[in-house]
């Protein structure tokens, strides 16, 4: 039993590395998405917006833009499965 707690002794220090890499990058972006957050205006108060920002980039004026937002979208979701997904296959 002393073993196992040896093992996720070792098993922290990747585990933090991990967090800090790839977890708190996917969050502080998912966060931003949300924000009214312009840094080239830096005099400009940063505000919560919710899920406009997204609202707003499917909800374009014109109906072509949402269209085509939405096979670029559909385009990389095919191409990445079918290129990424067969590399791994035997």
């Amino acid at each position: 039993m002393a073993n196992v707690g040896i093992g996720w002794l070792f098993l922290i220090p990747s585990l933090l590395f991990f967090i800090g890499w790839q977890i708190l990058p996917i969050v502080r972006v998912a966060w931003f998405s949300l924000l009214d957050y312009r840094p080239i205006q830096a005099s400009r108060p940063v505000t919560f917006i919710g899920l406009d920002n997204y609202a707003q980039a499917y909800g374009a004026a014109q109906p072509s833009q949402a269209w085509h937002l939405h096979n670029n979208i559909l385009r990389e979701e095919l191409v990445s499965r079918g290129v990424y997904i067969p590399a791994f296959l035997p």
